[in-house]
């Protein structure tokens, strides 16, 4: 049990790194190159430049798609710690194993991070 969270430790983990990657996710920008417009992504004009088409229709770096992607993937995480904590409440931590299994899947993304605990690969 993790004691700051009340959570189990390995579902700690991975719902403070999924914290982590929403943020970085919800802060994406589009492309943008302040001494060159010409060479910026069309989503971070805000106006015409030469005959370039501009506005976020005409977004040619994909962040609107990336960004969707990755909330989907947090989200997915999400609901993988979920389902973990509703069956550790309902058992205890030892005897969840297959949702264990997804957590500790989902938890090998970040084997390099400082709380990432050796016990916990996969």
């Amino acid at each position: 049990m993790d004691t700051d969270t009340g959570k189990p430790a390995l579902a700690a983990f991975v719902t403070a790194r999924l914290d982590e990657e929403q943020a970085r996710a919800e802060a994406m920008e589009h492309f943008t190159v302040y001494e060159q417009p010409y060479y910026s992504c069309a989503g971070s004009r805000t106006e015409p430049y030469g005959d370039l088409e501009w506005g976020e229709e005409h977004c040619d770096c994909f962040l609107a798609e990336r960004k969707a992607k990755r909330l989907r993937e947090i989200a997915a995480g999400r609901a993988v710690v979920a389902v973990y904590e509703a069956s550790v409440r309902g058992f205890g931590e030892g005897l969840s194993v297959p949702e264990r299994r997804l957590v500790l899947a989902v938890a090998a993304i970040w084997p390099d991070h400082p709380d990432y605990r050796e016990e916990w690969a996969p």
